[in-house]
């Protein structure tokens, strides 16, 4: 990975990765930091350009917790991915799961090998591209399971992707046949 982001709430700007050989920047356990000016480019054996789970535990018979608290949260502004195209690896440019929430605004992916967002894995967390108000909780501990959201802006560009979007959620606001970037 070129950056781990697990747990806490560290906040970074002007990161940069190049050719990777596997996620750009990878975020799980609660991690609830921002970031700005981030800049990524995959290359044809770099993974994702994002891989954001928030997955911190495990219910009584051991399966994964989804909805476990605090949800991860990344907020990145100001993002630009670059993918392998037809050369690099399948499964999306930006991977989103295990019930992560996040912000992502001002974004730029282009060259995706094959899908711009990939969204799975889901908890109960609203996943939307309206903007909640700032008083909607982001998925703090002791929280309830439904807490916390994933905003999409809708004026993300994605560009070259065969599909911009693939949600493995069912039940979700946000749809492929609505998601617009």
């Amino acid at each position: 990975d070129g950056f781990e982001f697990f747990g806490g709430t560290v906040n970074v700007k002007y990161l940069s990765v190049l050719f990777v050989g596997d996620d750009a920047f990878d975020s799980d356990e609660g991690y609830q930091g921002k970031g700005q000016f981030l800049f990524a480019m995959t290359g044809a054996q770099g993974n994702h350009g994002t891989e954001m789970d928030s997955k911190t535990g495990s219910d009584s018979s051991g399966n994964p917790n989804f909805n476990s608290m605090p949800r991860s949260h990344p907020a990145f502004y100001s993002m630009t991915i670059i993918g392998g195209g037809a050369n690099g690896r399948t499964g999306g440019l930006m991977r989103l799961r295990e019930g992560t929430g996040g912000k992502f605004g001002n974004v730029i992916l282009t060259n995706p090998t094959d899908i711009g967002v990939r969204i799975g894995d889901c908890g109960s967390e609203d996943v939307t591209q309206t903007l909640p108000s700032a008083s909607t909780s982001i998925g703090m501990s002791g929280d309830s399971a439904s807490a916390g959201y994933l905003y999409f802006s809708s004026n993300n560009i994605i560009d070259g992707a065969s599909t911009t979007l693939s949600m493995g959620c069912s039940g979700k606001a946000v749809t492929s046949a609505n998601f617009q970037a």
